[in-house]
């Protein structure tokens, strides 16, 4: 569409063409939820479309040191910088784990954010070049549900490209 390209004149060379299916999908990735049929769903759709993946960790933020009120203090920064650095690392490793499952023959990139999850996938859309965002959701855990469904909301309202969301347990 024209006027949605005009308004959005740094995305002409990186909006998804209308002449070509989307070939380069973004995988954030979660622990609270199994991704592992997101992630072979994306492989599988980009190696037919000869394109490529982004696998997207999230890293929470560190809390900072400080007082919270009723919930209390917070510990100092240089904890919260240890955990955060523990974080890092887990989601590097986790990465690395998944690029050496999806293997050769398909063009896979890694990246993390840093900071709520709903606005770092945003941003990343933003930033990357990116024409599809492939997300898992639950389909049980009323917990779980908060968290996961409050960053899938975000994604969904404020993504400049369009979501494939896949359901747990969707190929069983």
């Amino acid at each position: 569409d024209p006027a949605v390209r005009r308004a959005r004149p740094d995305a002409d060379s990186d909006a998804m063409s209308h002449d070509r299916p989307p070939h380069r999908f973004l995988v954030p990735l979660d622990e609270s939820l199994p991704t592992s049929e997101t992630i072979d769903l994306a492989t599988l759709l980009a190696h037919e479309v000869n394109g490529s993946v982004t696998l997207f960790a999230v890293v929470p933020p560190a809390v900072p040191a400080g007082d919270l009120g009723a919930l209390g203090p917070v510990p100092d920064a240089g904890a919260d910088l240890a955990g955060q650095e523990e974080l890092e690392r887990l989601a590097h490793e986790r990465l690395d784990e998944i690029v050496a499952r999806i293997g050769d023959g398909l063009e896979t990139r890694t990246k993390i954010g840093w900071g709520p999850a709903g606005p770092a996938i945003v941003d990343e859309i933003e930033r990357g070049a990116h024409d599809l965002v492939v997300v898992p959701t639950r389909r049980e855990g009323e917990l779980g549900h908060l968290v996961h469904d409050h960053t899938l909301r975000h994604v969904l309202h404020h993504s400049a490209v369009p979501v494939l969301v896949v359901p747990a347990g969707s190929r069983s």
